[in-house]
């Protein structure tokens, strides 16, 4: 098994650790890494279990309850350290953790179960299937062309609706569902990350998307039916290069009539 992914996670590890008391934007982890930040995102979250920001901030919130206990600092010194930009803001991301008052532990030296770093080793196998799908609105140019800007604009709003839909009634699990976003790629793509599934689902899903999506959509009194191109690919460590696989099956897609769906 190819361990590249893995090595980018353990660089992007290798990098929090290193400066976990120093301010870092998510864009200087992925420049260490040498991945796209979006990517790295996304991998972080498959392969640890969850996003760069809580991961950080898990580990910045441990390593400071090791200042409250054996340094002389005080609660507002820790803070600033671990890059919060009050003592309040801190405290209230410290209770939230911990249950706890970060000005307790100090007093009373309470014993904290501590969020460590996490080590990963180069055979992890991912036990769940996850799918990128890369959906494509079909010949969106003609769209904005033929009915104006205004009504595309209004597409690129139903269609994500529509899919989320299909997702919500099939109980199906997607990256970012509690915010219930899909992600925009460029104009007319939406890429979605369904976790949890086997391949026939894959295609049920995508054939469901399909069916609902084509329902003609009405603004203004102008009705017009729209479809999508869809490429999917399984997501996983050992996958390499995933959305350019997805984007072959796209392209595949169109290629065969639009309105339809590939897996690579």
């Amino acid at each position: 098994m190819e361990n590249y992914l893995i090595e980018c996670i353990q660089k992007s590890l290798e990098y929090i650790e290193k400066n976990i008391d120093n301010y870092f934007s998510l864009e200087d982890i992925a420049n260490y890494a040498n991945y796209s930040l979006s990517y790295l995102y996304k991998l972080f979250n498959l392969i640890v279990g969850m996003s760069i920001k809580e991961y950080v901030r898990k580990r910045r919130l441990s390593e400071s309850v090791k200042d409250l206990v054996n340094s002389n600092m005080s609660i507002l010194e820790i803070a600033i350290k671990y890059q919060y930009n009050s003592y309040e803001s801190y405290s209230r991301a410290f209770k939230k953790e911990f249950g706890v008052c970060p000005s307790e532990v100090k007093k009373k030296g309470i014993n904290l179960l501590l969020f460590e770093p996490i080590k990963l080793q180069g055979d992890i196998i991912m036990e769940k299937k996850n799918y990128l799908f890369l959906i494509d609105i079909d010949k969106f140019a003609n769209i904005n062309k033929n009915y104006g800007r205004k009504f595309g604009d209004f597409v690129l709003s139903k269609i994500p609706e529509r899919i989320k839909k299909i997702l919500d009634i099939e109980k199906i699990e997607y990256e970012d569902s509690k915010n219930a976003k899909l992600e925009r790629m460029g104009g007319d793509e939406f890429i979605l990350v369904l976790k949890n599934i086997d391949e026939q689902m894959a295609k049920n899903i995508s054939e469901k998307i399909l069916k609902e999506v084509s329902n003609p959509i009405i603004y203004e009194g102008i009705e017009v039916k729209v479809t999508v191109s869809i490429g999917i690919t399984e997501y996983a460590i050992y996958t390499k290069d995933p959305y350019n696989i997805a984007y072959d099956a796209l392209v595949s897609a169109k290629k065969d009539g639009r309105n339809n769906y590939k897996i690579n």
